[in-house]
């Protein structure tokens, strides 16, 4: 049963990753990857605070606080997870960025999903 939804995992990773290459499709995907980053919400966060009113000083908040757990939560499952990233078992990846900690679960989808909930 695992190799079966190892190998489902292994063939969609391969078709997306493989198939849709240019020039702006990759850039614009760095761009999205890059709103996933916790350093991107902490900025919207201040910008909130800073700019916002009582209602958006309440959101920025509460935003920093589930910025917290969430990544400290997404740490601790990696940490007992432990599942490496797929360009250390596939060699014929295109990478345009080499993530350094384990990849499930995925912070960037950790934090974006928080901060929707939030927002």
């Amino acid at each position: 049963m695992l190799f079966f939804l190892h190998s489902i995992d292994v063939f969609i990773l391969e078709f997306v990753n493989l198939s849709y290459h240019n020039f702006i499709l990759d850039n614009l995907s760095l761009i999205i990857s890059n709103m996933g980053l916790i350093y991107f919400w902490i900025i919207i966060s201040i910008v909130l605070y800073l700019f916002g009113d009582k209602k958006g000083k309440s959101i920025a908040k509460k935003m920093i606080v589930v910025l917290v757990v969430t990544t400290i939560l997404t740490q601790l499952i990696k940490i007992i997870v432990m599942r490496p990233r797929p360009y250390t078992e596939l060699s014929n990846l295109i990478l345009l960025d080499l993530g350094t900690d384990y990849s499930f679960p995925s912070g960037h989808t950790s934090t974006s999903t928080a901060m929707a909930y939030v927002l």
